[in-house]
């Protein structure tokens, strides 16, 4: 299907909202609203994409749905396999683009239900991404979310559950909603970087970037880096989790230029994993603790992270780990706290992805101790690394 200026699937456009079917199989682009030859920016709408209802179903072999301008999905069902999925990579000989949905300008979503299998990015802007709602399932050969500039998430709930890098953009800001990312490098990545095929640099490389997350639930479980910047994080808000393998990377990544920081102010932050790249927060007005141990807490294994002698939280790690960074706004910079590995727990609540309160505990052994001051907001034990210079990519 293609067209110039837009192409329009919803109840405007005739299309009935719960009996509108469509399916594509394509050898070359499912849906493309592109430019005419003679376009003129100043006088012509644009080309755009809009899919408001109804069902759909793409199988590409190459892009599934791309514009020239936007592509929006404000609701219905949208199911798009590109280039044979995910299973497939993209070599760095191979000039042809396999994204899911595509846009030069911006990608919106706002609602409905998008599953996207795709052999690149599952969807990729060269400027723009915004996801303020919808159900999103994604398996990429590439990237799961992928904007060349701003990448922002309000609201919805995001699966990417296969991917090389999981939301990636040069302002990564994530501010409302649940993502579930499984990644076989960075979980989160701001500042531009290369490919999985290793073909070039993307984003404004004399830009810092920086990864902000001010609210939302949060789950990354990636092979390198958890959250990544190659400038600064700031933590505001939300409850994330983060679990980490692999020593040439960390749980926590930032700081590839002089005053790159990473700072919480707000939310809770739980990333635990290898220890070799493992950091500690630069600053930021919340009290936290990290720490670098020898021994393993497996994934049978529990965290107790003890304050003034009560359980605070319990975490069980979903990777083995070697390392823990914690902070929360419940933490008092008038308390001390132990943490300790444990074998077992009775009881307790789970907020979110093997974070618990209020739980008992037995076969502990303490694994380190802190106490918090005013001038000493951000102890550490076993190291107290800050942010690992490593250029795009890292």
């Amino acid at each position: 299907m293609k067209c110039h200026e837009k192409v329009q699937i919803d109840e405007d456009a005739d299309f009935e909202s719960d009996t509108t079917i469509i399916n594509i199989d394509a050898k070359n682009q499912g849906i493309r609203s592109e430019h005419s030859s003679s376009y003129d920016a100043t006088s012509d709408d644009p080309s755009e994409i809009v899919i408001s209802c109804g069902y759909m179903k793409v199988i590409a072999a190459y892009d599934g749905v791309q514009a020239d301008d936007t592509t929006t999905i404000n609701g219905g069902e949208v199911d798009i396999k590109t280039g044979g999925g995910s299973s497939y990579s993209v070599s760095s000989s191979d000039t042809n683009s396999y994204k899911g949905l595509k846009a030069d300008t911006t990608v919106t979503i706002s609602g409905g239900k998008v599953q996207i299998d795709s052999r690149d990015d599952a969807i990729h802007s060269n400027k723009d991404v915004n996801i303020s709602g919808g159900v999103l399932s994604l398996y990429s050969g590439d990237d799961g979310v992928h904007a060349d500039n701003e990448l922002n998430v309000s609201g919805g709930t995001t699966s990417i559950l296969k991917a090389y890098e999981g939301y990636e953009g040069v302002f990564v800001n994530i501010s409302g909603e649940t993502s579930y990312i499984y990644t076989s490098d960075d979980g989160m990545n701001a500042a531009g970087g290369s490919d999985s095929s290793g073909g070039g640099s993307w984003g404004q490389q004399s830009s810092t970037g920086t990864l902000t997350i001010s609210g939302g639930y949060n789950y990354v479980n990636s092979l390198g880096d958890g959250l990544d910047s190659n400038g600064s994080i700031y933590i505001t808000g939300g409850f994330s989790v983060v679990g980490e393998t692999g020593n040439g990377n960390g749980p926590l990544d930032y700081g590839d230029h002089t005053g790159d920081v990473f700072e919480q102010s707000g939310g809770f932050l739980a990333a635990y994993g290898s220890s070799g790249m493992a950091v500690n927060v630069t600053g930021g007005s919340q009290a936290s603790y990290f720490i670098k141990h020898s021994s393993v807490v497996s994934t049978s294994s529990y965290y107790i992270v003890d304050i003034g002698g009560s359980t605070m939280y319990v975490i069980k790690p979903k990777v083995l780990s070697y390392s823990l960074y914690v902070s929360s706004g419940s933490f008092s910079s008038s308390l001390s706290g132990t943490l300790y590995n444990a074998s077992s727990i009775l009881g307790g609540t789970e907020l979110f992805r093997g974070v618990y309160e209020l739980s008992s505990y037995s076969g502990s052994t303490s694994l380190g101790t802190w106490s918090w001051s005013s001038s000493n907001l951000h102890p550490a034990t076993g190291g107290s690394s800050s942010g690992q210079p490593g250029g795009p990519g890292h």
